[in-house]
């Protein structure tokens, strides 16, 4: 091992008696046959340098040993030395690199990643990591002791997933769960590529305050690294959170809505009905423990306080970080001010102190990112006051430090600082006075920016357009006179050196890259004085309108996860170039050609209250010259987003009447059978299906050309629905079966779900209710994990139907009760009605009959007067309710005339009355 590489073991007790156990003494003289923990770790040559409550420190000059400590340590920690054998108590991890030591202490990132691994461990399991691994030599290891590789994981640092080993030995426990990574907890935590450094003591003050505030918002100037700080929260403390840790970026959205909708679909929430994301996360959540991260706050402070304060009277373990430059402004928030890295003192910056430059966190987080440029960089007394100095220039500020740092590749620490004092003082010069954390920060990027080379300089400027890119996809848009496709890709290169692109490694695939929210204001802002920023952006969205387009003829036969993966990335790079081209300068014809590509990736995803935005953008942009084509699909998107997924909902069948006209026109019979399927849905009724009969021609002669994929099998389960309103049970069976079979093929779990709820109908129709009930058991059970509430409603409606009519109160209560709950959360009209009806069946059967009859009352109203017709299941429910009120009018148990009055009572109840009566039958 080179001289300044040392190995960390790192012990983790559950028990804090651990220590005190004779074998576990620390430098107790617990007796030959009972060595202490210090003497285990001094027989290896290492030593102890601290301890904690539940942790403690070891230090060695090589692996070797310190592989051998941890064997002897995990073997008495198994044996009991004090009698008790199997506690297992013990967590290990061993992590080697290069020592950094501040005032006489272990600190850095070495020993950081040996505490993930201990933390990652499970008890009675010795982690190491494969930096360590590597360094012990086969020979070093005693006879049946064997490092064995046993996965790659994401440590609570926020790396990117590497491999991890474990120690082996007959003596030692062997089956373990899996280590207890980032990836044990759901979480939308990005892969960073460097560590956080020097925020220890702001990480402590942060959770302190989460542990008595629900909202906590980190505030201070750009580049100060509040997102940071906001992630390695989340990482450290994902583990207290079991429903998951939560970043929403705000850059690219525009609202309540639309904040709530894409936690919705981080969430997997599908929403549907009539309710907004907005009014039902609180519900959705209410009862979860979470952490939620929102990024950039100051973009839309009013729209965050409105979800936030919802949240926080609703969601008492859910905990909020909101990340911004000013306070939301709300009386619930607790504010913590984000200063720079600590600098150390300004006395110690003419001594040449090591000691104290170490011990300043912004010293340590230039060393460390100079040593990105420069691996054998390192702080001694030459250069100690001089780095002090320019962390003191850079107030040190996180996003100034990293890009200072790389200038260390080529000039010295004395050049360095001189060249950023004289960059300073000609900025306060122009400033007029002193200059300000901004100001600083916006003098550094004009300095970095005058010292790149003039390709670098236009890649950097054109680079700003993009959210996050693949530097492949970069050259062919950006790559244009005076910048040549082929040096694209060694400028990303060396911005990413400069620290003014940030690479973001990806589990599959190229790494993106992105900047920082201060420089890409200033890539912007050079950008707008590109000449070719019009052409490049007309690039931009023709490369988005080639890669969407494949999307959109490769979505049919994609399995349904594979194809999001791929198309969901540049979900941001979409929103950039829709913001452009529905712009003052942009290409509307662009935006109209991306919105008309992009209907399922918008649909997949849940974001309706953003597509929708879009939607009125391009719909006010249709005119003579839009293909028709384009207009036919914006016009079919329209009636899909706007009006409801039940049979005989006819808002918005303009809509899909002209998109039918516009595809006939073209010839394109696929998609006229998706218009007229749209419109059949629009027209017909379980009552009457005579009025899609011209749709369901159409329909059917485009199958026999349409391959096997996700639309087809969307398009069987609209004609297998429409059979069954025809009473063609078989044909309907029939055409489900295919439809459920293409469905599953490719993981369509939507559609799955609807052929699974057509199926149960069809059952129940035939008379089979037994059987009709175990498929709605089955589709509610794959809208729960699915997190398709809209479909949920339906089936737990159909399901408590169904065993209702089988005579199964019990189940049928369960099943209503959740029912009516869900569907009036999420305002489904159509299912609520139907639970109101099921619920005075309910109460007939418990001898209520005024609360049954007006709540017959009220549900015959809304059939009538929407004119809609009773499906199977409401049908026979309905006949068991008139059957019962009959019944109990002839024993004389409620008389016609009070009957009668109770109905006309329940016709003029709202909803709400009629909910809470039915809730009353059920609690009951």
């Amino acid at each position: 091992m080179p001289e300044d590489v040392i190995c960390f073991l790192i012990a983790d007790f559950d028990d804090p008696a651990w220590l005190g156990q004779p074998s576990s003494a620390i430098g107790a003289d617990a007796g030959a046959d009972q060595p202490s923990v210090a003497g285990m770790v001094a027989a290896e040559g290492g030593r102890i340098f601290r301890t904690t409550a539940t942790r403690l420190y070891c230090v060695f000059r090589t692996v070797a040993p310190a592989v051998a400590t941890a064997f002897r340590m995990m073997r008495a920690e198994v044996e009991g030395a004090s009698g008790i054998r199997e506690r297992r108590a013990l967590r290990l991890g061993l992590h080697a690199g290069t020592a950094e030591v501040t005032q006489g202490v272990f600190v850095g990132a070495t020993l950081n990643r040996a505490e993930r691994l201990a933390s990652a461990a499970r008890p009675g399991q010795v982690l190491i990591s494969a930096a360590a691994a590597r360094m012990v030599p086969p020979r070093a290891l005693s006879a049946d002791m064997v490092i064995e590789p046993i996965g790659e994981f994401r440590l609570k640092d926020l790396l990117p997933p590497d491999l991890v080993y474990q120690l082996r030995h007959p003596e030692l426990p062997g089956a373990f769960s899996a280590p207890q990574s980032l990836d044990a907890t759901p979480n939308n935590l990005p892969l960073l590529s460097t560590y956080c450094i020097g925020r220890n003591e702001e990480l402590g003050q942060l959770s302190a305050l989460l542990e008595r505030h629900q909202l906590v918002v980190i505030t201070g100037e750009g580049g100060v690294g509040k997102t940071r700080l906001a992630l390695q929260c989340g990482a450290e403390r994902l583990g207290q959170f079991p429903d998951g840790v939560w970043l929403v970026e705000l850059e690219g959205l525009h609202n309540t809505g639309e904040i709530a909708e894409t936690l919705c679909g981080l969430l997997g929430y599908k929403i549907g009905g009539d309710r907004t994301a907005a009014e039902m996360l609180p519900t959705l959540i209410r009862r979860k423990r979470m952490m939620i991260i929102l990024d950039q706050c100051e973009r839309l402070p009013a729209p965050v306080a409105v979800i936030a304060s919802a949240l926080l009277r609703q969601c008492p373990e859910v905990r909020i970080i909101a990340t911004s430059r000013h306070s939301l402004g709300m009386t619930e928030e607790m504010l913590m001010l984000l200063a720079g890295h600590g600098l150390p003192p300004a006395g110690s910056l003419n001594t040449g102190d090591v000691a104290q430059a170490q011990a300043s966190a912004a010293v340590r987080l230039l060393v460390a990112r100079a040593r990105l440029a420069v691996p054998d960089f390192r702080l001694d007394p030459d250069n100690a006051a001089t780095l002090g100095a320019i962390c003191h220039e850079l107030k040190g500020v996180a996003l100034a430090i990293e890009l200072v740092a790389p200038h260390l590749r080529r000039l010295t620490p004395r050049e360095v600082l001189r060249a950023l004092k004289t960059r300073l003082h000609e900025a306060a010069i122009d400033h007029g006075g002193p200059l300000d954390t901004p100001a600083v920060l916006r003098a550094l990027l004009a300095w970095m920016h005058k010292s790149l080379s003039d390709d670098e300089a236009v890649t950097f400027g054109r680079f700003g357009v993009f959210g996050c890119m693949t530097a492949e996809a970069a050259g062919d848009i950006i790559g244009m006179s005076p910048l040549r496709i082929a040096a694209v890709a060694d400028t990303v290169n060396r911005l990413v050196e400069c620290a003014l692109l940030t690479r973001f490694p990806v589990r599959r695939g190229n790494p993106r890259y992105r900047m920082m929210t201060p420089v890409r204001d200033l890539a912007l802002e050079n950008f707008a004085r590109d000449e070719a920023r019009p052409h490049i952006m007309e690039r931009f969205c023709d490369w988005l309108i080639r890669f969407f387009g494949e999307a959109d003829r490769s979505w049919s036969t994609t399995p349904a996860d594979i194809w999001l993966a791929r198309y969901r990335p540049e979900l941001d790079n979409l929103r950039a170039a829709l913001g452009w081209a529905f712009g003052p300068d942009g290409n509307s014809a662009s935006g109209l050609m991306l919105m008309s590509l992009t209907s399922e990736l918008w649909r997949d995803i849940g974001l309706t209250v953003e597509q929708r935005h879009w939607l009125r953008e391009a719909e006010a942009r249709i005119g003579p010259a839009t293909p028709e084509r384009v207009a036919a699909r914006i016009g079919l998107d329209i009636a899909f987003v706007y009006s409801g997924g039940a049979f005989g909902d006819r808002r918005k069948v303009e809509a899909a009447l002209d998109a039918l006209a516009r595809y006939r026109a073209i010839g394109d019979r696929e998609s006229v059978a998706v218009a007229a399927a749209r419109v059949a849905v629009c027209v017909a009724s379980p009552e009457d299906a005579t009025a899609a009969q011209p749709y369901v021609d159409l329909m059917m002669a485009a199958l026999p050309g349409m391959k096997r994929g996700r639309r087809r099998g969307w398009l069987l389960n609209i004609l297998a629905a429409l059979a069954h309103f025809e009473g063609d049970a078989a044909r309907a069976i029939v055409l489900l079966d295919e439809a459920v079979s293409i469905s599953r093929e490719f993981r369509d779990d939507v559609n799955i779900q609807i052929g699974g709820l057509n199926l149960g109908e069809i059952l129940f129709a035939q008379g089979d209710p037994a059987r009709a009930a175990i498929e709605a058991e089955r589709v509610a059970a794959s809208c729960r994990a699915t997190g398709n509430l809209l479909d949920l409603s339906f089936a737990l409606n159909n399901l408590a139907g169904y065993v209702m009519v089988l005579g199964d109160r019990v189940r049928g209560q369960a099943a209503l009760t959740e029912a009516l709950a869900l569907a009036a959360e999420i305002n489904v009209e159509l299912v609520l009605v139907a639970c109101l009806q099921s619920a005075a069946l309910m109460a007939a059967w418990q001898g209520e009959f005024e609360t049954a009859s007006r709540l017959a009352g009220h549900t015959d109203h809304y059939y009538q007067s929407h004119a809609i017709a009773r499906e199977a299941t409401e049908a026979a429910i309905h006949v068991a309710l008139t059957g019962c009120l009959d019944a109990a009018i002839i024993a004389g148990a409620i008389s016609l005339e009070h009957c009668e009055a109770c109905r006309r009572e329940g016709k003029a109840w709202d909803t709400a009355s009629a909910v809470a009566a039915a809730s009353r039958v059920l609690d009951s």
